[in-house]
């Protein structure tokens, strides 16, 4: 019980806390299948705390298939092995198993709401979509699967209703208390891309500022979301032609994460000197070969449509084909 009020907090500390009591556990009872349970959470969110680190924890992933398969053997009809298990072949890249262990935990414990999320997070398209409302019919405000619903209506272009789907999720952030065990990040910088990509800069300004109100270290993805939101400010510096304070953005963004990628991109190409004339048609014609090289109706690329650097909206004809290949892969 300790350990899953620590891990619950989804604080870093609190994490690695939980990972000491759990290996205590199951240490004690290497049988007890809520331990190796416990333990492979513990696990996955260390490495997810560093995943988008240069060097991030993949010896924790290891570890935590590992004790997610054990505990499903120890206990074949336990939905929380399962669904656990789901979550880490999602971050091997075994889509397709985990998708069936995802199924699997609904299909045991169908009105446990984590079950859900935990399906819309490692589906896509029309099955991501149905997980998630379901998982907010079995607990409305559940503000993750606003987030989650919210990224395939982006990847299909439907920022209209993105936004909805966001405002919703961040009235439900807000509305949390203080404290709230399985909180969410993430909802204001989303909401922010949207508003930005349908030509709003001052109001996606003003929920990258919320983004980074929590701070870089209350939440596992909060140092990820807050990286991400610099760098989103800066490259709406860089559009009003603001050099320096881009430069500074993105050296906030590089700050939290070293190697973002985008703060990379930009400071050596778009900071230093203007992208060329035919850099337009060359970006969509690379993220185009890339998309054709991704497996089959996965969610790869689905931030394309309001990715701030590469602003889709400013030129929809160079961008139809890669558009069209998202919707389809979300449909």
């Amino acid at each position: 019980m300790d350990g899953r009020a620590a891990l619950e907090t989804l604080e870093p500390d609190a994490v690695a806390r939980a990972c000491d009591v759990f290996a205590d556990v199951v240490e004690a009872g290497p049988d007890y299948a809520p331990g190796r349970i416990g333990l492979a959470n513990a696990q996955l969110l260390s490495f997810e705390g560093t995943r988008s680190d240069e060097t991030p924890d993949v010896g924790a992933l290891l570890a935590a298939g590992q004790h997610a398969r054990e505990a499903c053997r120890l206990d074949p009809w336990s939905g929380d092995a399962w669904s656990t298990l789901a979550v880490v072949l999602s971050r091997t890249r075994f889509s397709t198993e985990a998708t069936a262990a995802a199924r699997r935990a609904v299909a045991l414990e169908p009105d446990n709401w984590r079950h859900s999320v935990r399906l819309a997070y490692v589906t896509w398209g029309e099955e991501r979509l149905h997980a998630a409302h379901r998982a907010l019919t079995l607990l409305p405000g559940a503000a993750l699967a606003h987030w989650l619903a919210a990224t395939v209506y982006i990847a299909r272009a439907a920022l209209e209703e993105a936004e909805r789907e966001l405002t919703t999720g961040t009235q439900a952030q807000k509305n949390q208390p203080e404290g709230e065990r399985l909180g969410a990040v993430g909802l204001h910088l989303l909401l922010g891309l949207v508003r930005l990509a349908r030509g709003n800069e001052s109001d996606a300004l003003r929920e990258f500022d919320r983004e980074l109100e929590a701070g870089p270290s209350a939440h596992v993805y909060a140092r990820e979301s807050c990286s991400n939101a610099w760098y989103a400010i800066g490259a709406v510096r860089l559009r009003r032609g603001q050099k320096k304070e881009a430069r500074a953005a993105f050296a906030h963004a590089l700050d939290m994460v070293a190697g973002h990628p985008g703060a990379l991109a930009a400071i050596f190409a778009a900071v230093g000197e203007a992208w060329g004339g035919g850099a337009t048609d060359q970006a969509a014609q690379l993220v185009h070969d890339a998309l054709l090289a991704a497996p089959n109706r996965t969610s790869s690329g689905w931030t394309i449509p309001i990715e701030p650097l590469l602003h889709v909206s400013a030129a929809p004809d160079q961008w139809s084909v890669v558009l069209t290949a998202l919707r389809s892969s979300a449909a």
